[in-house]
């Protein structure tokens, strides 16, 4: 726990959902970079000890120093800001390896194989255009080396290609190979998740009432067809109610539409409480709702809609000015007749109906429908 405090780690990572994928490769990027730095001294300090070559050790000291004041910043400033810090550090490996391949043999370093994967990183990080900057930085350090060879000034140095610097290189090429495999695998992690993201959204604002939260009338007709189907074939019983607000339009009068959508959400949350799972409820237009009840004969719906109607009229409603509105319903109940066939427009009809019927008896109550209706 305290790494995660002195690094601030546990601060990062929350911030990425919102970011863009290359944020996570130059995060990434960044930790490598500093344990590949701190690997480089490390080992030509051993080298130093071993063969007291100290050149490369001070070279190496230096850029550690310069690499952990970067590294510093980058933990210290917003997540938005680390872009800046990253590229750096990775500017800053890129340009390092210069020296270390001009002292070690030139372009017969090993080092100039790592230092070509730089562009690679470079696309993960910061995309294609950036990359082709730092492709051209790695043509221009090959070509560079290869005049220092013409010329022979790599000749006049010491070489210092030793079994130290081999053994450097491939930790070098180990760890930039895993943060390319890796970044790409956070990328696509990364894009799958924002994909499914995007598609759930999608399909929450396909098939529900924004307002409410409860299914829209075309994903409402959608799903009860189905129910409906099932409901006849297997010969189940199955009810329709039409629900709505009394009244509501003095409701937007008086009080103004902020009052009336708390009176829609509030009523709307009474109806998904009062319900099984397998029942089906959408917003059918305006203040109107309707509810599927699968396997629910004409007793069963309308003990359900007497239940809703009593809670909705004992619901107090806090509007502004801490008013409190007390809202009622009218409900319209229609029921499958397993000897007849029947579709959804038939039922909705039916339970429409009923509906009217209510409102036409007093309003606040509870109508099932019959022919003589």
């Amino acid at each position: 726990m305290k790494i995660r405090k002195l690094f601030r780690l546990k601060n990062i990572y929350p911030y990425l959902s919102n970011e863009s994928a290359y944020l996570y490769g130059q995060i990434q990027g960044t930790y490598i970079g500093l344990l590949l730095v701190s690997i480089t001294w490390f080992i030509y300090f051993m080298s130093y000890l071993l063969i007291g070559d100290r050149f490369l050790m001070y070279i190496s000291g230096v850029n550690i120093l310069f690499f952990c004041l970067l590294f510093i910043y980058f933990m210290r400033e917003p997540v938005q800001r680390k872009v800046i810090a990253a590229n750096a550090m990775l500017a800053f490996l890129f340009l390092n390896a210069y020296p270390i391949s001009f002292l070690t043999g030139g372009l017969n370093s090993s080092t100039v194989i790592w230092i070509a994967l730089f562009p690679a990183i470079m696309v993960l990080m910061n995309g294609i255009k950036n990359a082709v900057v730092w492709f051209v930085l790695t043509v221009i350090l090959f070509i560079s080396l290869l005049l220092f060879k013409s010329t022979g000034i790599i000749k006049a140095l010491v070489s210092r290609g030793t079994e130290t610097d081999r053994f450097l290189d491939i930790i070098m090429m180990t760890f930039t190979t895993t943060f390319i495999i890796s970044s790409i695998e956070i990328s696509r992690k990364k894009t799958i998740q924002k994909l499914e993201n995007v598609q759930e959204e999608l399909r929450v604002l396909a098939t529900t009432d924004p307002l409410t939260g409860l299914l829209n009338r075309r994903f409402f007709i959608e799903l009860a067809e189905a129910e409906i189907k099932r409901s006849v074939r297997y010969k189940n019983p199955l009810s329709i109610l039409m629900i709505d607000i009394d009244h509501f339009k003095a409701v937007n009068d008086n009080y103004g539409h902020k009052a009336g959508d708390l009176a829609l959400m509030e009523l709307s949350s009474i109806l998904k409480s009062s319900l099984r799972d397998i029942d089906l409820v959408g917003r059918y237009g305006g203040e109107e709702f309707i509810i599927l009840l699968p396997e629910s004969d004409k007793r069963n719906s309308l003990l359900v809609a007497e239940r809703i109607r009593k809670k909705i009229e004992n619901t107090e409603i806090n509007i502004k000015n801490s008013e409190i509105l007390h809202q009622t319903v009218s409900i319209g109940m229609a029921e499958s007749n397993p000897k007849q066939q029947y579709t959804l427009d038939t039922l909705t009809l039916q339970a429409d109906k009923a509906l009217y019927c209510s409102k036409n008896t007093g309003r606040n109550k509870s109508t099932a429908w019959k022919e003589v209706l």
